[in-house]
């Protein structure tokens, strides 16, 4: 679930990781998307 939570955010869309089974990553990933958008993917 993660990896694919972050194959969509590399793509730029973050409204699909949200919508997940895995909510409590879910949050971490909209968190992250909010804070430093550029700087977490950087880190990936």
């Amino acid at each position: 679930m993660i990896q694919r939570e972050i194959e969509q955010l590399r793509v730029g869309d973050a409204r699909l990781a949200i919508e997940t089974d895995e909510s409590q990553y879910s949050l971490m990933v909209v968190e992250a998307v909010h804070v430093a958008p550029s700087r977490f993917l950087r880190e990936i």
